[in-house]
């Protein structure tokens, strides 16, 4: 046995919000006006519907285009993929906002502090057993700190990735 091991990640819970995610035919049905097009100021509403999340001014510098018009189905389909390249995925937001916590730089943050972060009437206002609950699985240094990328990870995907040897 050589040790190595393959990681792989529980996809439940992901998969699940997949399958559920509205598709954007339907989205575009249900936001258009009744001549058929889709207004300007349901753009944004449409795009967060399909999982997006753009800011006004990343929406309108990709209408800049459209000069004003509603969009018929087509042109929707290229401002969604022109939002895409755009928006970075959720669990890239998820590490980076972390990140800032992580005062060396390298790739660690401090128990202590996402306990206060998470438990604070500011934050999520866990109790101290629901955030031991939580990071129980979660390993951690002999100082405490604990990783950027497996704390990101139990946020996006609702536990930790998984190794195991083949």
């Amino acid at each position: 046995d050589s040790g190595t091991g393959v990681l792989y990640y529980k996809s439940g819970v992901a998969g699940m919000a997949n399958k559920l995610k509205p598709n954007k035919k339907d989205v575009f049905r249900d936001l258009r006006s009744k001549d058929g097009h889709l207004p300007r100021e349901r753009i944004a509403q449409a795009l967060r519907c399909l999982g997006q999340n753009p800011l006004e001014e990343e929406v309108k510098s990709v209408m800049k285009e459209y000069k004003g018009k509603p969009l018929n189905y087509m042109q929707f389909e290229e401002v969604l993929k022109e939002c895409e390249k755009l928006t970075k995925p959720a669990k890239d937001e998820v590490a980076e906002s972390l990140s800032m916590f992580d005062v060396d730089g390298d790739g660690w943050i401090s128990r202590g502090q996402i306990k206060h972060l998470i438990c604070s009437q500011t934050g999520e206002g866990l109790t101290q057993e629901e955030f031991e609950n939580l990071l129980e699985n979660i390993p951690g240094n002999e100082d405490g700190m604990i990783r950027v990328a497996d704390f990101a990870h139990l946020l996006n995907q609702g536990g930790l990735p998984t190794v195991t040897d083949l």
